[in-house]
């Protein structure tokens, strides 16, 4: 169907009356950097697990501002009817809805990270994996925040639109007075805690999440 522009003229479609020539290249993750990430986990020796969520119709979880709603109307035999909400499928709301997802990794981080200081590993051999890691952030000239981030983080996390993928670094994890953790008499690992931590993350902003592939060593993942 054509699209009508603000000047009154048509054009074959939605993306193509967008001028995205200066636009900057969208740069989206990968399933082989994910991939990457957990092997690089995985020479610490100790378990790796993976997880993945989903979130229910991310794109209209946005809304557009009202001078983008010209971008979304349609005639039908009731009248127009204008989408106030991002549009799956739209150019600008893919790079819309991309830059979200950033901020929702951000701030998945940023949960990852407090578990990871609350339980400090204790696993010996973790604990060697990120000497030796720290040890050669350092011979390569990165400052402590980039050791911490990139170097000796026990977890890797992405997002592609809106699937979230996370590996983790699964060891046992202790209380804070050296004891299991355990839930139920069963011992409470890293992994889990991490993919709790998404979870919430997530409802924090009012997003619900739907496919959930809880922690495990195959996941399927977009």
């Amino acid at each position: 169907n054509a699209a009508a522009s603000s000047c009154g003229r048509s054009t074959a479609s939605l993306n193509g009356s967008m001028d995205r020539s200066a636009w900057p290249a969208g740069k989206l993750m990968r399933v082989k950097e994910m991939a990457r990430a957990a092997a690089i986990l995985e020479t610490s020796k100790a378990p790796v697990k993976l997880s993945v969520i989903d979130v229910v119709a991310y794109y209209k979880q946005l809304a557009r501002q009202r001078a983008e709603w010209h971008r979304n109307g349609a005639f039908t035999v009731n009248g127009v009817l204008i989408d106030e909400r991002c549009c799956f499928g739209s150019a600008a709301d893919a790079c819309k809805c991309s830059r979200f997802s950033n901020f929702i990794v951000y701030r998945a981080k940023k949960a990852l990270a407090a578990i990871d200081t609350t339980y400090p590993p204790r696993d010996e051999r973790v604990l060697r994996w990120q000497e030796s890691r720290r040890l050669a952030a350092a011979s390569c000239g990165a400052d402590d925040a980039e050791i911490a981030d990139r170097w000796t983080a026990l977890h890797a996390v992405g997002m592609y639109i809106d699937d979230e993928s996370l590996a983790s670094i699964d060891d046992d994890i202790a209380d804070v007075d050296g004891s299991p953790l355990l839930r139920g008499g069963v011992q409470v690992t890293r992994a889990t805690l991490h993919y709790e931590a998404i979870l919430a993350s997530m409802r924090e902003l009012g997003l619900e999440p739907t496919k959930e592939q809880s922690p495990r060593r195959v996941v399927d993942l977009l």
